[in-house]
């Protein structure tokens, strides 16, 4: 075994998440005399704190990342918890805020998002939750204002199969109506609920989709697959002075 040391593995954490980490492995030559990573995986920030500690395992003819994953921030403070199993997420995964309280949690089977994901405020309060199924979204999608705003529903929406179907409702503090879309009564922009709005023209209605994600720092290549009920959080400049 010899000491290995480079850039950060990319299939963790982007380029553009890495810049300055260093990162220390152990390898072994193959019958060919071939490197190999095998064994600990570590990096290393610029001011000495530990961000990632891995495994590499054998995986046929080659060898990957494997096992638990913990990440942390410069600071030291948790980002990130998971698993991976034949170099895919497997079950519960979560994200950290910087407060320590969970931000994200879901669960994986074969890299794919199932059953219940949330995500929270800082303070730990609900922020949104839906569910998935086989990696796509599916069911009533919801949002919440946070504590220091009431804490009460902000908006709720169904979706099957990653689309958005019926009425996607925002609410106001109070747990009143205050602005939807209803793609299959034709109305595609935000209206504001009881003020009698102009007939549409006739035309093929357009997919709601409104992502939300980390994509410079979300592992395996994929950005954070959080549902339209995070998403709403961000629909409208009136809805965002409303949360405040």
């Amino acid at each position: 075994m010899i000491l290995g040391t480079g850039t950060a593995d990319r299939d963790l954490l982007s380029e553009e998440a890495s810049v300055g980490v260093r990162a220390f492995w152990c390898e072994r030559y193959d019958a060919f005399g071939n490197t190999q990573r095998l064994g600990p995986y570590r990096e290393v920030y610029p001011n000495g704190q530990i961000r990632l500690e891995a495994m590499y395992m054998k995986a046929g003819k080659t060898t990957r990342l494997e096992g638990p994953v913990e990440i942390r921030n410069e600071d030291g403070s948790r980002f990130l918890r998971g698993f991976l199993k034949a170099g895919e997420w497997a079950g519960d995964l979560v994200m950290f805020h910087e407060t320590g309280q969970p931000w994200f949690e879901g669960k994986f089977e074969q890299g794919r998002l199932v059953g219940p994901l949330r995500t929270h405020h800082a303070d730990g309060a609900l922020e949104s939750e839906t569910r998935y199924s086989s990696g796509q979204e599916q069911g009533l999608a919801r949002s919440f204002f946070a504590t220091a705003a009431g804490g009460r529903l902000k908006s709720e929406v169904r979706v099957e199969r990653d689309k958005i179907v019926g009425a996607h409702r925002l609410l106001d503090r109070e747990g009143g109506p205050r602005r939807e879309i209803d793609q299959a009564a034709g109305r595609t922009d935000w209206q504001t609920v009881g003020v009698p709005q102009p007939t549409p023209a006739p035309e093929t209605p357009s997919e709601v989709t409104q992502p939300r994600g980390l994509d410079a720092v979300w592992p395996i290549g994929e950005a954070v697959p959080v549902g339209p009920a995070a998403a709403s959080s961000a629909a409208t400049p009136e809805e965002l002075d409303a949360s405040n």
